[in-house]
C-alpha cells in the first residue's frame, strides 16, 4: 500500500504499523541507526524538486523492512537551496538491505541529477541515554 494512493483509513493503518515498529526493539538491543540525507538543489528547479521530494522520496522507504520513521525538512533563510531527510532504522543491516552496497553513500535517483547540485549522507547510531 502506497501513502500517496491510500485513503484516510489506510493511512491510519500505515501510521499504526510505523508506531509498532518504533516501539519494538530487536532482541532488546538499542542499535538504531539514523541516516541524514542532505541535498543542495538548483533553485530554478525548486518546485519540481519539492514535489518529487515530498511525494516520492519519503514514501519510497516507508514500507522497507527495518524502517522506523523519517522526516523531510525544507530550507531556511541561511541555506535556501538545501533540503534534508532524516530516517531512522532498526539497525545497520536494515539500511544495507534497503539501500544495497551504496547504503553509506549519497545516491541520486535517475533524473535527479538535473536539479541536484550537491548531496551528502551521514549516518549516526542511537546514543543510549540510560
Amino acid at each position: 500500500m502506497r501513502w500517496g494512493n491510500a485513503n484516510n483509513q489506510e493511512r491510519i493503518v500505515i501510521l499504526q504499523n510505523l508506531r509498532q515498529r518504533q516501539e519494538a526493539k530487536l532482541g532488546g538491543q538499542d542499535d538504531e541507526h539514523y541516516k541524514n540525507f542532505r541535498v543542495r538543489i538548483d533553485s530554478a528547479f525548486r518546485q519540481v524538486f519539492e514535489d518529487l521530494f515530498s511525494s516520492v522520496a519519503l514514501h519510497r522507504i516507508h514500507e522497507a523492512a527495518g524502517f522506523i520513521s523519517a522526516s523531510i525538512h525544507k530550507p531556511t533563510i541561511w541555506h535556501p537551496d538545501e533540503y534534508a531527510m532524516v530516517s531512522q532504522w532498526e539497525n545497520e543491516e536494515s539500511l544495507k538491505a534497503f539501500f544495497g552496497e551504496t547504503w553509506n553513500q549519497c545516491v541520486v535517483t535517475r533524473g535527479g541529477e538535473k536539479f541536484i547540485v550537491a548531496c551528502w549522507v551521514h549516518h549516526y547510531e542511537s546514543w543510549d541515554q540510560a
